[in-house]
């Protein structure tokens, strides 16, 4: 679950308007701090221990923060900025929970069983189409990934995001009738669907997009 990932994050508050030197700062990444009923707060936090949380554990994660005045706060990443080409970070909005507060987040659909699919056995291709979903919740019931069953699915049968399973308390945000995977036959695509580009990861977009560069030059 999403709350079993918590994490010890240094942070320090800071002067608005840091100058563009400051962002390039190699211990520091500068940010804000923000949540209801509570004034905006600048801080940094240690860059080597951003980079390592964001490594092991991706962006959801609850980062545990302590101020200078020792007030503790949970947080949640809302937005990370970084740098086109080297993709250090230089600015992050971190977002301060509540009580039963409900945050929403994307989270990645993991398909389960693919090895015994009823219709790859019977000679169909699966396809799968959205890679990601966003859903919402309290923090200590949303999950890190949702898995989706795919031992039943069968050729012409289409699995959608109404049908993949939340845990009580955790509802669906993005459209319930989005197609997540299905199976179709050989040389047949699923009814003129292409992969979400919600969810396609960006290695994919990239290749796509350079292939058709590549034609576009052969032309």
């Amino acid at each position: 679950m999403f709350v079993e990932t918590r994490k010890e994050l240094s942070m320090e508050v800071i002067e608005f308007g840091l100058k563009q030197r400051d962002k390039a700062n190699p211990y520091l990444v500068p940010g804000i701090v923000y949540g209801k009923e509570m004034e905006n707060i600048p801080i940094a936090v240690d860059r080597k221990e951003f980079k390592h949380i964001l490594k092991k554990n991706g962006r959801n994660v609850i980062l545990n923060c302590t101020l200078p005045d020792g007030k503790k706060m949970s947080l949640v990443i809302k937005e990370i900025q970084q740098d086109v080409v080297s993709f250090e970070p230089y600015h992050v909005d971190l977002m301060a929970l509540q009580d039963d507060q409900k945050i929403t987040i994307t989270v990645p659909v993991r398909l389960e069983n693919k090895e015994k699919c009823a219709g790859v056995k019977n000679g169909g291709k699966l396809q799968f189409t959205l890679f990601k979903v966003k859903i919402a919740g309290k923090a200590e019931d949303l999950p890190r990934e949702i898995p989706l069953d795919v031992t039943n699915l069968d050729i012409n049968q289409t699995l959608y995001t109404r049908d993949l399973g939340l845990p009580s308390g955790v509802s669906m945000v993005s459209p319930l009738n989005l197609k997540v995977a299905g199976i179709f036959a050989r040389n047949v695509a699923l009814d003129g669907e292409t992969a979400s580009t919600e969810g396609t990861p960006e290695g994919e977009a990239a290749a796509s997009a350079e292939g058709s560069t590549e034609e576009s030059k052969k032309e």
